[in-house]
């Protein structure tokens, strides 16, 4: 449709004339008060005009060369020019013209132009913008996630919301991995929840699991964990988180390899259920919920705390037993006292679970300090209450950038797919359309309306 060179050709005068024209209403002069931020700001406000100048010349030059094929010309009737529309890009508002079309075989109506270059109908955002709004909305307020937009033509907070709403939860699998399965001796499975506050009803869990494979060191004060996967749900029943942890299992690590596999956390009825899916899994108490229910039966005694710990290293059940029920039988009034039997009931109910922290491969844990970064920091840590889907569809988010995805490219396979989908359905309907017409035309028995068991059993055909 565009002749080679023909773009390249009116854009680079336009180029020139829009540098030559607008260099010096964009840029201040550079004095002793001119600093690099200044100067970047300036440079970067220049660059997304002159693209949006740019993008739209190039929309005109391919409807105008639609308009003027011959192809065109043959099959398709004008029905109104210069048609405007709008378009918030990455860039800014994009706004040009384009022309409205019927065709003469099937009076089907289109905007070529839009259709040449994959623009969908009724699209407001670029897909582009679409992915920087939501990487930004995955981190910050709604409103904040506007404020980094300031050129590009949205103002509403509802906007956002609508952006992430109409993305979809993205589940937990989106981003792939790979088929080579990884011969690992020792995969570390972590779980900890969020509680996050809900616009309706009480509260709800964010739930979140992550897989490891241990730590490697990245200076002498920072390590960080190998391989990390991350899951999450709010809405998901527990069965189905576990069901995708396990199939992450399944497709990443060699079986014939894999030794141990440590689930580790509060021992949660939720967390301890993935021992039901996670074959082989030994569930291991963390460290921190152990601390805190030590601290929670010794009170502000020091001694009686260093002793209990005493009795946890040395693997001393009965000893820990029979000190929880002194402490108890001590304790200075009921409200003490059920302080102190809670803390020793969880903690002789999770003993075995405690002394696998001793175990040779066994690294620890860190969930508490996880969920804080991955959930937490956006979802609960600032006053803020959620939808039941606005909750599920922002942690989906948040793992997804976690787990590394590119959110430009789901949103480009997205919609690759949906386009798909709408072409098999409009040819499954041309299909049935020219399935009806055959038995109307073609079928005797249809053409002479006369009523029998075969007439019915092929009426009922031709409305399929």
């Amino acid at each position: 449709i565009i002749k080679e060179g023909t773009i390249l050709m009116d854009i680079i005068p336009q180029i020139v004339d829009f540098i030559i024209t607008n260099w010096e209403s964009i840029f201040s002069p550079v004095d002793e008060s001119t600093t690099f931020l200044d100067l970047v700001q300036e440079i970067h406000e220049f660059a997304s005009k002159l693209g949006c100048s740019t993008a739209e010349r190039i929309l005109q030059i391919v409807d105008e060369e639609i308009y003027n094929h011959s192809n065109r010309k043959n099959n398709w009737y004008v029905v109104r020019k210069n048609d405007k529309r709008t378009i918030s890009t990455i860039m800014g508002e994009v706004t040009y013209t384009r022309t409205y079309y019927r065709n003469k075989k099937d009076n089907a109506y289109a905007y070529l132009c839009d259709e040449w270059l994959g623009i969908p109908k009724h699209e407001r955002t670029d897909l582009t913008l679409k992915a920087a709004i939501l990487r930004k909305a995955a981190d910050m307020s709604y409103q904040k996630t506007i404020d980094s937009f300031p050129h590009v033509g949205i103002t509403s907070k509802t906007t956002v919301m609508n952006i992430i709403r109409r993305v979809g939860l993205i589940e937990n699998d989106a981003v792939p991995v790979s088929t080579e399965k990884r011969p690992v001796k020792t995969v570390y499975i972590e779980a900890d929840e969020d509680h996050l506050a809900m616009q309706h009803g009480e509260g709800k869990l964010g739930k979140m699991v992550y897989v490891h494979e241990g730590l490697e060191v990245v200076s002498r004060k920072r390590k960080k964990l190998i391989e990390t996967r991350y899951f999450t749900g709010v809405n998901k029943s527990n069965d189905e988180l576990w069901l995708q942890v396990a199939d992450y299992l399944d497709k990443v690590y060699d079986e014939n390899s894999l030794a141990r596999i440590y689930l580790s956390g509060d021992g949660a009825v939720w967390i301890r259920e993935g021992l039901k899916w996670i074959r082989g899994a030994e569930f291991v108490l963390d460290g921190y919920h152990l601390s805190k229910y030590i601290t929670q039966a010794a009170g502000s005694d020091k001694d009686t705390e260093r002793e209990l710990r005493e009795y946890i290293a040395k693997n001393f059940k009965k000893e820990a037993a029979k000190l929880f029920r002194v402490l108890s039988e001590k304790a200075e009034d009921e409200k003490a006292r059920e302080r102190i039997r809670s803390a020793g009931s969880y903690i002789l109910r999770h003993w075995e679970a405690i002394q696998r922290q001793k175990e040779a491969d066994y690294i620890g844990c860190s969930a508490e300090s996880h969920v804080s970064h991955v959930l937490a920091a956006r979802m609960s840590s600032r006053p803020m209450a959620w939808s039941a889907v606005g909750a599920e569809h922002m942690a989906g988010l948040r793992t997804f950038i976690f787990n590394g995805g590119n959110m430009t490219n789901y949103l480009k396979e997205k919609d690759k797919n949906v386009k798909k989908g709408l072409r098999l359905a409009k040819l499954e309907n041309k299909m049935k359309k020219r399935m009806k017409e055959w038995c109307q035309v073609s079928l005797p028995v249809i053409a002479n309306g006369k009523v029998s068991p075969t007439y019915i059993w092929l009426k009922g055909i031709s409305s399929i």
